[in-house]
């Protein structure tokens, strides 16, 4: 798994933002199984395969808003599946 995390620095995002991220896989890798961030989030899916990448949820979508997650989600990464995120901070996508 490639996967860079940068803070946000521009100071107009300061409270809505906390930071955003690009996650790729360039492998198969075993199903991971991601606890609750406590923050909303917004992902991009892209490449082949992704719409398998939450083959358990039965979600098919390649882009969508998950607002804050209250259980854990299992991910099965496949090779080829990249996503850019966006984790807001706890009331920043209310803000908007």
């Amino acid at each position: 798994m490639n996967h860079t995390i940068l803070n946000v620095d521009d100071t107009r995002l300061e409270g809505w933002v906390d930071s955003y991220y690009d996650i790729s896989f360039p492998d198969d890798m075993p199903s991971q199984v991601i606890p609750p961030l406590g923050m909303p989030v917004l992902k991009f899916h892209y490449g082949c395969g992704a719409e398998e990448f939450y083959r358990s949820h039965s979600i098919k979508e390649k882009a969508f808003c998950i607002g804050q997650i209250t259980q854990p989600v299992l991910l099965e990464p496949r090779k080829g599946v990249s996503f850019i995120g966006i984790n807001f901070s706890i009331w920043g996508m209310y803000r908007l």
